[in-house]
């Protein structure tokens, strides 16, 4: 398929909305599917990858918060203390990547700056 070789993963400024086209439309202008604004077909720049990375990351932790959360309730009614180091190895994780999280925002803001 070469039309899935020849896409370019962009989004709208406007809403984020993830957006593809193929780079035959480089440069030209499409309408946003969510907001409707009109978006110029480009290739993304690094700040907007360190924010869907960042996004990503914000998606991840909140998977396990959740995930920590189930196996704290489970913990707590079967009395299982093997739940509770996992809970507590879960939510580490998810304290670690919400802070690459925040370092991330806090790298995209001074970037934006410049």
């Amino acid at each position: 398929m070469l039309g899935k070789e020849n896409m370019i993963n962009f989004e709208c400024p406007k809403c984020a909305q993830p957006l593809k086209a193929d780079d035959d439309l480089l440069g030209e202008n499409i309408a946003c599917p969510k907001c409707a604004a009109q978006v110029k077909v480009d290739r993304p720049n690094p700040k907007s990858t360190l924010r869907i990375n960042a996004r990503q990351m914000q998606m991840l932790a909140i998977v396990l918060g959740v995930l920590g959360f189930v196996i704290l309730i489970a913990g707590i009614f079967t009395g299982s203390s093997l739940a509770v180091l996992v809970v507590a190895a879960v939510f580490m994780a998810g304290f670690a990547v919400l802070f690459l999280c925040a370092q991330l925002l806090f790298i995209r803001a001074a970037l934006e700056k410049k």
